[in-house]
């Protein structure tokens, strides 16, 4: 019986619980996002996808649901994205839709929130049927193949003790960038490692490096343009993030 080959991007430690990585790759899934596609196309501004994520991180951090329930929710609509056909005006329907399913399957206390919010908003309440929230619903669990929990980000990080808020909040920025979510996992686990310089007796390939300073790049451009937010524990999480990125890129 052939063994799966584990391209290591890092070099182990011995106080690194290994097993637990090993077994987090064995379990990821293949995700495959086709950029070319419109709804990823930008323009003057973000791309229909990106923003629809966007949406989804400003409802997260509202109901205060953990970064682990964002990185689902924005699984489930780049799978669907790359899955089916969708017309604009079920952008927001999707976009609620992907939040909710993460939520009720990741959350501790989940009470309907979301679909309590939708009912107060006439905007939304009129621009959907609650027939269409459940087709979308048998849509994305179809196009899921009924697997709702996927490999994240922050199961890496966790696996290696490196979930900081700083951690979260960098996971989060790099969701809303479909240029950066592409990229495998793992690799995005490693590299956020590097550019919070948050094991420093770590060795990296210089794909990680690589990596790493592509996603400083972007990252540092998204928070100078949000740097007047009124939200302060993301203005101080945004700041740390800065100066552990200009203190990377002098070393």
């Amino acid at each position: 019986m052939k063994s799966r080959k584990i391209n290591r991007c890092f070099q182990p430690l011995n106080n690194y619980n290994l097993p637990k990585q090993y077994n987090l790759i064995f379990k990821s899934k293949k995700r495959q996002l086709r950029t070319e596609l419109p709804v990823y196309e930008k323009k003057d501004g973000p791309s229909a996808r990106d923003y629809m994520i966007d949406q989804i991180a400003l409802k997260s951090q509202e109901f205060r649901f953990s970064i682990k329930t964002l990185e689902l929710a924005t699984i489930y609509i780049d799978n669907y994205l790359n899955t089916f056909d969708i017309q604009p005006k079920f952008y927001q329907l999707l976009t609620i839709t992907a939040l909710s399913m993460a939520a009720k399957f990741h959350e501790i206390f989940w009470s309907n929130l979301i679909k309590l919010q939708i009912e107060q908003d006439k905007t939304i309440r009129n621009m959907y049927e609650r027939e269409e929230y459940e087709e979308m619903e048998i849509e994305i669990l179809t196009g899921m193949g009924f697997q709702l929990n996927h490999t994240t980000i922050s199961d890496y990080l966790v696996t290696m003790e490196c979930l900081t808020p700083q951690a979260e909040h960098l996971i989060l920025c790099i969701m809303i960038h479909s240029e950066l979510c592409k990229q495998k996992f793992l690799k995005i686990a490693l590299a956020i490692i590097y550019v919070l310089d948050l094991k420093p007796q770590m060795k990296f390939k210089p794909s990680i490096l690589k990596l790493g300073q592509h996603i400083s790049n972007v990252i540092t451009k998204y928070i100078t343009k949000n740097k007047d937010s009124d939200n302060e524990d993301i203005s101080q999480s945004q700041l740390t993030i800065d100066k552990k990125i200009k203190k990377r890129k002098l070393q």
